[in-house]
């Protein structure tokens, strides 16, 4: 009995719903990172 290499399609759905859930929260870690940084960029200009 071979088995033929075919993923059923929730298979890929769920993998895709976890790569693009991933990519927005890394996306989000990244735009808070950013802003944090930019924060600290102006408390020091403006002292």
């Amino acid at each position: 009995n071979t088995l033929e290499w075919a993923p059923p399609l929730r298979v890929v759905a769920v993998v895709t719903l976890f790569a693009s859930t991933f990519d927005l929260i890394a996306d989000f870690l990244l735009c808070s990172k950013f802003v944090q940084l930019f924060i600290n960029y102006l408390k020091l200009i403006s002292t």
